[in-house]
């Protein structure tokens, strides 16, 4: 059965019911609402409007660790409800035959130090052996020049791929923005964990100590 409204001058306005209607009851608001709302069920037939809420972001940015005379740096305690990281480092000054990365761990394995599958490349700079590529397997870490003291400056976006799965997928771009300014680090890559990530660590891939910058983690809840 079609309930029809005739407009005024024009037109008009239907309610139909399914072809199998059952039994059942809505019962309108008793007002307009305002701009902007929507009508809500109550699962019982009761109709009324509602304010449409923004998403969440909880965003949680960390304590940025000075890296001076340290070999690595760890940042613990990250919720086992996160889902996305962005992990940063800024000026960090190695030695030469080091360069620095980044390791992910679980409470109960610890820091993972292999079953990294990761390629990452070296753009530019003056050597004419660039662009190169490698694949690494012990982090996610720098494609840079081995052979100078540098600092470097980047960036890790880590994902998890699913909300029940311990994969995850990171991307990276970083650069030496004071020795070696005309060339990038590019990486991408994933790991998989045996339970929730909880732990990201800064290290040499040297073992040297950092002899200077800054590093941070930030993440967002879900």
């Amino acid at each position: 059965m079609t309930l029809r409204l005739n407009g005024s001058t024009s037109g008009y306005v239907e309610i139909d019911a399914p072809a199998t209607a059952g039994s059942n009851t809505l019962v309108l608001p008793n007002g307009n609402g305002t701009n902007g709302q929507y009508l809500q069920t109550n699962g019982s037939g009761g109709l009324s409007w509602a304010t449409v809420t923004a998403p969440t972001t909880n965003w949680t940015q960390g304590t940025s660790q000075n890296l001076n005379t340290l070999t690595t740096a760890t940042f613990t305690s990250i919720p086992s409800n996160v889902d996305s990281i962005i992990v940063q480092l800024n000026q960090a000054t190695v030695g030469a035959s080091n360069q620095p990365g980044i390791r992910v761990g679980t409470l109960a394995d610890g820091v993972i130090s292999t079953g990294y599958q990761v390629t990452t490349g070296h753009l530019g700079g003056a050597n004419t052996n660039y662009p190169s590529f490698n694949y690494q397997t012990n982090g996610f870490n720098f494609n840079g020049f081995n052979n100078v003291q540098q600092d470097y400056t980047g960036v890790w976006e880590l994902r998890r791929i699913s909300s029940v799965s311990h994969i995850w997928f990171a991307r990276h771009s970083g650069l030496s923005p004071t020795n070696w300014s005309n060339w990038t680090s590019i990486s991408a890559g994933l790991v998989s964990l045996g339970s929730a990530l909880d732990r990201i660590q800064f290290y040499t891939t040297g073992g040297a100590a950092f002899g200077g910058g800054s590093a941070n983690v930030s993440y967002i809840t879900r």
